[in-house]
This record gives structure tokens, C-alpha cells and sequence, in this order.
């Protein structure tokens, strides 16, 4: 027998497959055969099944010993009373024995189900008729009806409210006719009443069909649920599916691409290995000193961008700035030079980890923590470039990477291709914005001259943007992107995540539009940020930040008040 029966049942079976070819798919035709899956939707029904078949014999062990003692309450017992008595005390009985042998996860089987229903409504009926056609005990049959009736086997259901309705229409008949009087049960009346009788029964006829429908409804919604959160479960497993196919192929492309023009030549002292990294500019070996062995990553130019002045220069200054800097946060330049065909290259150490633009894809967020790491370590870098006069001018998180050695876990500033050095001239921009539009600096957004101030606006925009799982400035194209880094403020960070207020007023600043507005560099960002997650924030800071939002409040259009 197939998984879906076996655990679901044939109705389930049957009913889910067709509820779930009414909800069509974009990924696959509806007409498409879909058959029952055995991992949700069957296991869900057949847990469900389990736990209803113990129910109905808790129930029926209670009804049997709820009816025994009402028994009792007659006052003129006669050898048909005790036989009754015998009967529905032997049903409790078997029925409590029955749950104990099926206990833990062993299943109870359809007959048993079926037998214990039976006696149950039996011992109901059986109240009924020395308790009273009228009492309440009538109530139980309508719960037997609506349990039954939200089940997997309609057979049972049919019997059961069957059985109940025809069972009380016979009692109620005897009573009419007075075998069993309405007035010698044990909740009696006063007097024969027979319309009273007759509309009571009616009443309950239709309760009774009343109930038996609802139930039957709410099964169908039950399954129509179950039906479409399995379409939706199918859908992902397929989008799944596609996705790590489209992995394979990733990763084929990328073994294919291991190998580079350079890979088994030497270069300077080095000798090249695979390709461990491509753009836009150059190409990355991973490579080792060819007489020491001492691990190292080479990044070549590109041979077409030889000509290509602003690319060029901006390839050297990478490695002319990095090498000026001596941070354990900025990578380590080991030696640069033009190899045997007069591409320019630069070693620098291999770094092993990923950057941040990863993490937060795996991720989302970070934890605080790990934020106060980032800025503490991103922040000494920048602390130093701005020593040496340097502004990287392209702070994101694609370029700080976490690199995990042997001693623990640094987080790195790459790439200053488009760096600013003192009070140069801009001979790489040509007066044009240069960066990543998101993280730029409004400053930087307009084409003015930036400081070192335009990195702390970067880096506030990444502790932002690792804080809350969302970038401070995005919009549909570049141009839409800029106009909120220079106009709008972004979303309060306490109204995305748990915070402390401190954290906003910290994140204002780093975000102020004017520059005389923010932090003094990035390592004073950084101290702030970790004083405020501690509620040691700086009065003055604290009284800045007020102050600027009370003029340019989070959310808001600075243009709109122009």
C-alpha cells in the first residue's frame, strides 16, 4: 500500500489530491499530475488520525463509566437494569484496556476505531433512556457527531451520526408510547408531555444534521489549508531544487575558471597558482613565495586596461595606499611590480574568511557584538588612512572582509583603488561621484571635495545596514539611490530592531547630511557606538544628535521643507 494510505487514509488521500490541483503554480502547469506527498501532508493526517483514534477510546472509557454510576441513580432496578450496568462497566473496561495496549506510538486499527465507537454512542443512548429523553446527556451524541465527523473515515462518520440519530428517534418513540415514561426516569417531568416530546425531538434531529454538517466543513477547509501550504511547500522545494542546480553549474564555471594566464608562472617573487578571484579591473591568484613558500594573493591587471590611464592609475594607487598604511586592519602589501608580459601586479596576504557583504547574505544581521567588532576594527583602519591623509572613499560592505587565522578573527579594509590622498587634485573622478551609491557620502553623491568625513557617513551606513538587515538608502536605480543619501533620512534603527535610543542618536550623527555634523573620524563613531550600547553615551553627543534630529527627524525629506 502506498506511504499516503498508510498513514492518511484513502479520504485524504483521494481529497488532497484534489484540492491541490486547484491551486495553479507559476513554476509548473496546473494540469500537471501531482500525486500526495508523504513527508507533509500524509504524516500530518496520519498524526492527526493517531491522536483521534486514543481520543475516541478516552472517550468512550469515560462515557461507558459516566454511564454506569448515572445508572445507579435509578430507583427500580429491575435484572435488565443490572445486565445494562454489566454491559456498559465491561465497555469501560475494555475500553481502557485497549488505550493501554496501543500506547506510545503504536497505531490502533480501523476495526477497533469502529468497534469503540459503537459502544460508545451505545453507552450515550443507553443514559439517554434511563437518564431522560430530554435531560441533557443528549449533548454528548452531538460531540460523538461533530468528533467523528471532522475525521478521515466517512463510513464511521455516516454510522456514528447514523446510529445517533436513529438510536434517539427509537428512544424517543418508546417514550411516546410510553415503554420508557417520561416520567419514571431519573431526571423525570412532572407529567406526560408528549408535543413537548415531539418538538424536542425534532429539534435535535436537525442539531443533530446540523453538527454532522459543520463538521464536515470544517474538514474540508482543513484539508484545502493543508493542500495549499503543500502546493507552497512544493514550490520552494522545487525553486530549491533549481537553485542548487544552478549552484552545480556555479561552481563547474567557477573549477573551469580556476586557471588564468598566469597560473604556474612566476611573478616577481611568487610563483602563481588558480585563480581565486576575477573583476573588473584584474585578475587574483592565489600564490606562494616561490623560495619560502609563504602563502600570498596576486592581483594582475587586465592586459586591455594597459591603456586605459584612470584604471591603471587606480590599480597602482591600490597598492601605493594599502602599503602606506600599517594596520592589522588594512591588508598587508608584500611587494608590487610589473610581471614578465608588463602587467602591473601587487602580493598582498592571503586572507581566509568572507567579507561582510556575504555574512549579511547568509545572515541578514549581525549581532551587536560582532557590529562593535566591525566598526572598533573598521575604525582603527580609517583611524590610521586619516593619519596619513587617505580617505578610501569607497567604505561597503563588499570591501571589509572578516579574515580567520590561527588567532582569532580580524575584520580587514580592501580595496583603496579609489582612495583620496591629501589634498590632490581629482585626477581619478574628473569631478564625477565615485563609489558605491548606497554608502557614498552626500558630499561625495554631489561631486564635492571629501574628507575623511565622507567614510565615517560610509561606515555609519554599514553598522546601519548590519544592525537592521536593511540598507540605509535603496531605492529602484542609482539616481533615485543618491537623492535619498543626500536628502532623506532613513528609518529610525529602534523601529526596525531592539535597540538601545543611544544606538539611534549615534546613527544619526554618523549619517548627518552636513559633514561638520558627524563624528571626527571613524574611531570616535566607533567608541560612541560601544559607549551607547551601554548607556555611557556622551551628554554633548547625545545633545548633538537631538539637536539634529529635531531638524531632519528619522524618515524624513529634507527637500520636502525647502
Amino acid at each position: 500500500m502506498p506511504m499516503a494510505e498508510t498513514w492518511a487514509g484513502p479520504r485524504v488521500a483521494e481529497e488532497l489530491t484534489e484540492r491541490r490541483s486547484t491551486f495553479p503554480t507559476s513554476s509548473a502547469p496546473t494540469s500537471a499530475p501531482v500525486g500526495l506527498p508523504t513527508l507533509f501532508g500524509a504524516d500530518a493526517f496520519g498524526r492527526e488520525r493517531e491522536q483521534r483514534a486514543r481520543v475516541s477510546l478516552r472517550w468512550a472509557a469515560v462515557v461507558a463509566t459516566t454511564c454506569a454510576l448515572l445508572l445507579q441513580l435509578v430507583q427500580h432496578k429491575t435484572t435488565v437494569h443490572w445486565v445494562v450496568t454489566g454491559a456498559v462497566l465491561t465497555m469501560a473496561v475494555a475500553s481502557t484496556v485497549v488505550l493501554y495496549l496501543v500506547r506510545g506510538e503504536r497505531p490502533v486499527g480501523e476495526r477497533r476505531m469502529m468497534v469503540m465507537a459503537t459502544l460508545g454512542v451505545s453507552c450515550v443512548l443507553t443514559g439517554v433512556a434511563y437518564v431522560g429523553v430530554l435531560s441533557p446527556t443528549v449533548v454528548i451524541l452531538c460531540v460523538a457527531i461533530y468528533f467523528w465527523g471532522t475525521g478521515d473515515l466517512p463510513y464511521a462518520t455516516r454510522f456514528v451520526y447514523g446510529l445517533s440519530a436513529l438510536g434517539y428517534a427509537a428512544i424517543a418513540a418508546l417514550s411516546y408510547v410510553e415503554v420508557l415514561p417520561l416520567t419514571h426516569s431519573v431526571l423525570p417531568l412532572a407529567s406526560e408531555n408528549k408535543r413537548a416530546l415531539v418538538g424536542f425531538t425534532v429539534l435535535l434531529e436537525v442539531v443533530f444534521a446540523y453538527t454532522l454538517w459543520l463538521a464536515q466543513q470544517g474538514r474540508k477547509a482543513t484539508v484545502r489549508a493543508v493542500a495549499a501550504l503543500e502546493q507552497e511547500r512544493r514550490q520552494v522545494q522545487q525553486r530549491e531544487a533549481l537553485l542548487n542546480e544552478a549552484r552545480a553549474d556555479l561552481e563547474r564555471a567557477r573549477e573551469a575558471g580556476r586557471l588564468g594566464r598566469f597560473t604556474g608562472r612566476r611573478i616577481g617573487s611568487f610563483l602563481a597558482g588558480d585563480v581565486i578571484g576575477r573583476g573588473a579591473t584584474g585578475e587574483v591568484y592565489e600564490a606562494r613565495d616561490a623560495e619560502q613558500g609563504t602563502p600570498a594573493a596576486i592581483k594582475v591587471l587586465h592586459p586591455y586596461l594597459f591603456s586605459a590611464g584612470i584604471e591603471l592609475e587606480r590599480f597602482l594607487r591600490e597598492a601605493d595606499v594599502a602599503s602606506r598604511i600599517e594596520s592589522p586592519h588594512v591588508v598587508r602589501v608584500l611587494e608590487s611590480g610589473r610581471a614578465e608580459d608588463g602587467s602591473p601586479y601587487f602580493a598582498m596576504e592571503l586572507l581566509t574568511g568572507s567579507d561582510l557583504a556575504a555574512l549579511l547574505r547568509e545572515r541578514r544581521r549581525l549581532g551587536l557584538r560582532e557590529i562593535l567588532t566591525l566598526a572598533a576594527h573598521v575604525g582603527d583602519a580609517l583611524a590610521i588612512a586619516q593619519e596619513v591623509g587617505v580617505v578610501h572613499r569607497d567604505i561597503k560592505p563588499q570591501n571589509l572582509f572578516l579574515s580567520e587565522d590561527p588567532h582569532g578573527k580580524t575584520w580587514k579594509v580592501l580595496d583603496f583603488g579609489v582612495s583620496k590622498i591629501g589634498e590632490e587634485a581629482a585626477t581619478l573622478t574628473r569631478g564625477a561621484a565615485v563609489g558605491t551609491p548606497g554608502y557614498m557620502a552626500p558630499e561625495q553623491a554631489r561631486g564635492h571635495a571629501v574628507d575623511h568625513r565622507a567614510d565615517v557617513f560610509s561606515l555609519g551606513a554599514v553598522v546601519y545596514r548590519a544592525l537592521t538587515g536593511r540598507p540605509a538608502f535603496t531605492a529602484q536605480n542609482s539616481v533615485a539611490t543618491l537623492y535619498q543619501v543626500a536628502y532623506v533620512q532613513p528609518a529610525q534603527p529602534s523601529d526596525l530592531v531592539q535597540v538601545d535610543p543611544d544606538v539611534n542618536l549615534v546613527l544619526a550623527l554618523a549619517l548627518a547630511k552636513d559633514p561638520a555634523q558627524r563624528f571626527r573620524s571613524a574611531a570616535t563613531f566607533a567608541a560612541a557606538l560601544r559607549d551607547a550600547t551601554r548607556g555611557e553615551l556622551d551628554d554633548p553627543f547625545r545633545a548633538a544628535a537631538k539637536a539634529l534630529l529635531a531638524r531632519h527627524a528619522w524618515g524624513s525629506d529634507a527637500s520636502a521643507r525647502a
